[in-house]
């Protein structure tokens, strides 16, 4: 009878003992000494095995679910953090609200929802950050009269469940047609940035 060269370094005896257990004769020999498991042996463990991953995989989402968990979406983007309306004690505001596919951006002139400009974000944020860019791609002017098509950027800070600071990229003194939108969305990456100097003031907005 062929002997594995693996069983032969140990007694007869204590394999004997080692192998009446069928979780140990399934890991150790799968592994070890490959083709000494019985065929229903093999079927069974591994079912139970499969059985266990399973209940461990649906544990987990059952924490997650009750605990009111936030799963992030595709692309990055964590809506639960920053969608919804905002508003500031002088009515004016803005909003974040999922579209067909995309994901828009809303600034408002006061409380009744007057469009200053709206448009798609285009950056891949998770928004975990209490201070953080949101770049959009203009779509529609609004009162502000931005440039459809070019790009614009947003800053926000202080990021609380209820609260928070925001301000939309405008330079004082500097050119308005920078002001209005950039071409690229590097471009606007680039340019409108807190160190220079896009955004001087914060507003405070309160979720809605």
């Amino acid at each position: 009878m062929y002997a594995h060269p693996f069983l032969t370094s140990r007694k007869k005896s204590e394999w004997a003992e080692y192998l009446k257990k069928p979780a140990c004769r399934f890991i150790h020999l799968q592994l070890a000494a490959p083709g000494l498991l019985l065929p229903h042996e093999e079927k069974n463990m591994k079912r139970t095995v499969l059985r266990v991953l399973g209940a461990l995989v649906m544990i987990v989402f059952l924490i997650a679910a009750f605990s009111g968990c936030e799963m992030i979406t595709s692309g990055g983007f964590d809506p639960a953090l920053v969608s919804g309306y905002w508003k500031s004690d002088y009515g004016d505001g803005f909003e974040i609200v999922e579209e067909a596919a995309d994901w828009m951006y809303y600034q408002y002139d006061d409380a009744a929802k007057s469009v200053s400009y709206a448009g798609k974000i285009v950056s891949d944020n998770l928004f975990f950050a209490e201070s953080d860019y949101i770049t959009i791609e203009i779509t529609e002017a609004g009162t502000w009269m931005k440039d459809a098509g070019e790009y614009y950027r947003i800053h926000y800070k202080d990021l609380t469940a209820d609260s928070i600071k925001q301000s939309s990229a405008y330079l004082f003194g500097g050119d308005d047609d920078i002001n209005d939108g950039v071409p690229t969305q590097s471009g606007a990456e680039n340019t409108f940035t807190v160190e220079n100097g896009y955004f001087g003031y914060h507003g405070d907005y309160e979720r809605q």
